[in-house]
């Protein structure tokens, strides 16, 4: 039985509306990062906050590196 990793952003409908806002711009920042390179903007310490912010920022990565890796 293999680890699954939970998808934080389907967790996102029982948070309140700012831990909302919060975690989606770090998913955002982590898949700009992944499509775009690594920026003063998108690599910023403040989103890193938090454990599910971090976690959104690295979820976001991977998910734009498959869709970046895909395009090719």
């Amino acid at each position: 039985m293999g680890y699954e990793e939970n998808n934080i952003m389907e967790d996102l409908e029982y948070l309140p509306s700012y831990v909302k806002a919060e975690i989606e711009f770090a998913y955002e920042m982590g898949f700009d990062c992944a499509v775009n390179g690594a920026n003063t903007i998108n690599c910023n310490f403040k989103i890193f906050n938090t454990p599910e912010n971090t976690k959104a920022w690295e979820e976001g990565k991977r998910n734009g590196k498959k869709e970046k890796n895909n395009a090719r």
